[in-house]
């Protein structure tokens, strides 16, 4: 059951928003409801809601994948996200979060209506929120960093392109007639962003 749940792929983003209303929000929130109905403390039904809604985001952290990013192998166990940027801006959103809890929480000791407690359990959930983005973006940047993709220059038009440092040999074949048939650009080759192949670029280009 367990190899079950963590073998599924969600890819189109049609579908990660359906997880998010549907899964996150719906059942999180849901069961919240629920125990409500059933007379509840309020303290233990927003510990229970905080801790299924903190499982529901990790479970989509593994198995939600980027545009570009392999589908079958597992996450990292700190990977939150596909790309640096993307953690990095959760991360962000989650701090702001932090923030106004701060701000909330503060404010609950002085005006009596106030819950600090629920005002102090939403803090604990925003900074594991912002824990989790930044932290992600921080690795996945390095990593990023580590695999940058390195430039090679090529005169275009050439049949067979050496690259330096490498036994890779890509053929470049001209189909049409194009402005640079003269040879007077130059082609660029880089690796594919799914690091499965190579991409000759041409005036900003791919080709």
């Amino acid at each position: 059951m367990r190899q079950r749940l963590f073998s599924v792929r969600i890819q189109r983003w049609p579908l990660k928003l359906a997880y998010i209303v549907v899964v996150y929000f719906g059942v999180g929130d849901g069961v919240g409801f629920g125990l409500r109905w059933l007379r509840t403390p309020e303290l233990v039904v927003q510990i229970i809601t905080g801790l299924l809604h903190l499982a529901l985001l990790l479970y989509a952290a593994r198995i939600f994948r980027g545009r570009y990013e392999e589908v079958e192998p597992p996450r990292l166990w700190w990977q939150m996200t596909a790309r640096a940027k993307l953690s990095r801006r959760l991360g962000i959103l989650a701090s702001f979060g932090v923030l106004f809890a701060i701000v909330a929480f503060v404010v609950s000791f002085f005006v009596p209506p106030r819950d600090s407690v629920s005002d102090g359990i939403a803090l604990v959930d925003d900074a594991i929120r912002a824990y989790l983005y930044l932290g992600s973006a921080v690795r996945l940047g390095r990593r990023e960093r580590l695999l940058e993709p390195e430039v090679w220059a090529a005169s275009y038009g050439s049949t067979i392109v050496d690259v330096p440092g490498s036994t890779l040999r890509v053929q470049v074949i001209e189909t049409k007639a194009t402005a640079a048939e003269s040879g007077s650009q130059d082609a660029f080759l880089r690796l594919a962003r799914d690091r499965r192949g190579v991409d000759v670029m041409l005036g900003g280009q791919r080709i």
